[in-house]
């Protein structure tokens, strides 16, 4: 739900299914990606950058890699 909520472009209402799903499984590379590209359209570049990090150390190659790194260098 969080992630079609970010599609729409209703970020602040991404942001709690999306923390929710992180609760649920912290080590989920493609939940801490949507988190981090959700945070960092709210202009939360710190904990976007720290969800995006955790994506890429659980999974370098999952589906949507290329964006995390691609976002992770915007934000730096």
């Amino acid at each position: 739900l969080g992630w079609i909520y970010y599609k729409k472009g209703l970020t602040m209402l991404a942001l709690g299914p999306l923390f929710q799903a992180v609760d649920k499984g912290p080590k989920n590379a493609v939940f801490q990606f949507h988190l981090g590209m959700a945070l960092a359209k709210n202009g939360e570049k710190d904990k976007a950058r720290a969800a995006l990090e955790v994506a890429l150390r659980v999974d370098p190659n999952f589906d949507g890699a290329a964006d995390a790194r691609k976002t992770l260098a915007a934000l730096r």
